[in-house]
């Protein structure tokens, strides 16, 4: 078993990592939310509209972030990107168990645990997959998105049930820990290319590519690449912004709510 492992393509154990992570930051953050939600109006008496644009401006900050947070990532790799990342999501969850006012809830939340969360979870896991992964880059990022689900299902009842027992206060700083206990000895795994390690995408063997020429297509393994401006411009990418936006506004609305009025 250990000397399959230790042979296994190294990509696999970046897609576990990935799939840890992203499975604990939905059920926390994206999910976790919600859990927060009641809690939060009862104790201050806050309308719906006013606790729920703590959501609405961390998707906002989420927007204006990306392009900022992707410049990054292409200058200093995913895997700084995500301990910066992990570290300020966890530092945001203690600092949500300090809320009491609406002003400290926007900021902690829709400022520093979004930022947070959109620069480590967001952006720089999904990268490193694209990095690890070509023709099987469909399959591993669709078995990342799965962890999504698997978070919420299993960490959504553990956090009504911790905020039942110990409180919203105290949730918050154990969500805040799980993020350091877990993500920071996770960063040991990742690497930010499979080329660091001296491997390919997908698992090729390196050894193969000096029995091919050096100007041969298959000498190498490359990315389609296209410039901002004409991404911006493209027909398709309009349609994929237009339909993930549909996408994020129904599936937050959904999210956010749906416990609160169960």
């Amino acid at each position: 078993m250990r000397s399959r492992l230790k042979n296994s393509f190294y990509g696999y154990r970046i897609l576990l990592g990935t799939f840890i992570l992203h499975a604990l930051g939905s059920g926390e953050y994206f999910y976790g939310f919600s859990v927060f939600y009641n809690p939060l109006r009862e104790e201050y008496g806050w309308s719906s509209a006013v606790t729920s644009g703590a959501v609405s401006l961390s998707r906002l900050e989420g927007g204006i972030e990306g392009p900022i947070v992707g410049a990054l990532i292409d200058r200093f790799g995913p895997r700084k990107l995500l301990a910066v990342g992990i570290f300020l999501t966890g530092l945001g969850f203690m600092a949500m168990s300090l809320v009491d006012s609406v002003l400290m809830l926007y900021l902690v939340y829709g400022g520093l645990l979004s930022i947070g969360y959109n620069t480590g979870f967001s952006h720089s896991l999904t990268t490193m997959i694209t990095y690890w992964f070509y023709k099987k880059r469909s399959r591993a990022l669709s078995v990342y998105a799965i962890a999504a689900g698997i978070g919420g299902a299993l960490i959504v009842p553990l956090l009504a049930k911790s905020i039942n027992l110990y409180g919203w206060r105290t949730t918050s700083i154990i969500c805040g820990l799980s993020f350091w206990v877990i993500g920071f000895p996770l960063l040991f795994v990742f690497r930010d290319k499979p080329e660091d390690l001296g491997l390919l995408p997908d698992g090729l063997d390196p050894s193969l590519l000096r029995y091919v020429d050096e100007g041969s297509e298959q000498s190498k393994v490359e990315d389609v690449d296209i410039t901002t401006r004409a991404a911006l411009t493209s027909p398709m990418f309009r349609k994929l912004l237009l339909g993930e936006s549909f996408r994020s506004f129904l599936l937050g609305s959904i999210v956010l709510h749906q416990i609160p009025h169960l």
